[in-house]
């Protein structure tokens, strides 16, 4: 089947179901009334509370989410990475061991020990930056 079919097909199907499934929740699940006014008109106060575009809105909106890409994305190959050489090492221990090669058993568990010590002083930097927060 041809690709741009496939992607028209698709974009379709995702409009329908975009406005179908959206009206279902408006409706039926949060019970969206658009007659409610919004806090920008019921708390009007010139600072906080300020009638805006909804362009600006979703521009905001947007760098919010997108703000934490820089932070979010490295960390989550960080966190798989440290996991699977931990793993990884765990396997070659085993296998270090049982073939009495002590050499590279020292070498591995003295990686292993650094690695677990690594996650450690992480996890206690991470838990003085929220009491200071």
């Amino acid at each position: 089947m041809n690709s741009l079919l496939i992607a028209a097909v698709s974009a379709i199907l995702y409009l329908v179901a975009y406005n179908t499934y959206g009206r279902f929740l408006a409706r039926k699940i949060f019970k969206i009334d658009p007659t409610t006014k919004c806090p920008s008109e019921t708390h009007h106060d010139g600072i906080d509370f300020v009638k805006t575009n909804k362009l600006v809105l979703f521009g905001h909106h947007f760098t919010s989410i997108a703000g934490t890409g820089p932070i979010v994305g490295p960390a989550i190959p960080m966190v798989f990475m440290i996991a699977m050489t931990a793993w990884a090492m765990k396997i070659n221990l085993i296998s270090f061991y049982t073939q009495k090669e002590i050499l590279l058993f020292v070498i591995g568990s003295i990686i292993s020990v650094l690695q677990i010590w690594m996650v450690v002083e992480g996890v206690i930097v991470l838990a003085r930056l929220r009491k200071k927060a």
